[in-house]
């Protein structure tokens, strides 16, 4: 299916209706008449719910002082001290 702009933002919940539920392939959104993007129905999208806390322990964490200093040292660049 190929529609405009305008029609693709007036219409977005029924142009994804028409994905969500198979009727419609493909959208093809035209900005004067040029295709600029293409919706595309997500068919295999993961459904289990990601661990809570999976970054943790990943990196290293930093008092507050040594976040501040990081400024000084910043401000030294600018400075040219």
């Amino acid at each position: 299916m190929v529609v405009n702009i305008y029609e693709a933002k007036t219409n977005m919940s029924k142009l994804l209706h028409l994905l969500e539920s198979g009727q419609e392939k493909e959208i093809i959104v035209c900005n004067r008449g040029k295709p600029v993007l293409r919706w595309l129905p997500i068919l295999d999208f993961p459904n289990e719910k990601r661990p809570f806390g999976i970054w943790k322990d990943k990196y290293q964490t930093k008092e507050e002082n040594d976040f501040f200093a990081l400024d000084d040292e910043i401000a030294r660049e600018f400075e040219g001290d």
